[in-house]
């Protein structure tokens, strides 16, 4: 047999066995929640390389610390929380 005839076998061979996992619920997904999918959209946390200050009894707001009754209105910095 040619080339094209074995790949098109083949891909028929794969296409099959698939269509029969499918078919006996082998390739069932299980869908995301929406939480989970939000999570898949948000950019990870950036870490800084280093820190300039640890926080250890309030919380890191950009490069000092707050009180961590407050909101922090700065972007990230190179403060840490500890």
């Amino acid at each position: 047999m040619g080339r094209r005839v074995m790949r098109a076998l083949c891909a028929l061979v794969l296409i099959l066995g698939a269509g029969e996992a499918l078919a006996q619920g082998q390739g069932r997904v299980t869908p995301l929640t929406p939480t989970a999918r939000l999570l898949l959209l948000a950019p990870p946390p950036v870490q800084p390389v280093y820190c300039c200050k640890v926080c250890s009894k309030g919380k890191a707001c950009g490069d000092s610390c707050i009180s961590r009754s407050r909101s922090c209105h700065v972007g990230s910095g190179c403060a840490c929380d500890g």
